[in-house]
């Protein structure tokens, strides 16, 4: 459960990445959207992880909140890892560097 709503929450956080640059004509730039992203994906989970610290014995909210960490890790697809692509743009190097990711 918890990676099927990583994989919905980060093909609808790409959407809205998107329609963050996108926007006219105040569009966010592409560097100010990542860090965005980036923010969530990474603050987001860490607040969840201390929801799931003063759960106390119930194993309900339990998996809740580690359902929410790992959905809102999905917010991560969208900021740093999407920049071995963009490298891929730049030079012939940006596959090899994706895999070896």
């Amino acid at each position: 459960m918890p990676y099927l709503l990583l994989l919905l929450f980060g093909i609808g956080n790409g959407k809205v990445a998107d329609m963050l640059i996108d926007r006219k004509p105040f569009g966010l730039t592409l560097t100010m959207t990542r860090k965005i992203m980036n923010t969530v994906g990474h603050w987001g989970p860490a607040l969840a992880i201390l929801g799931l610290a003063f759960t106390g014995c119930n194993p309900t909210m339990s998996v809740v909140w580690l359902c929410i960490a790992v959905m809102l890790n999905g917010a991560a697809i969208s900021g740093f890892q999407v920049v071995t692509v963009h490298v891929s743009d730049i030079d012939n190097h940006g596959i090899t560097l994706f895999f070896i990711q």
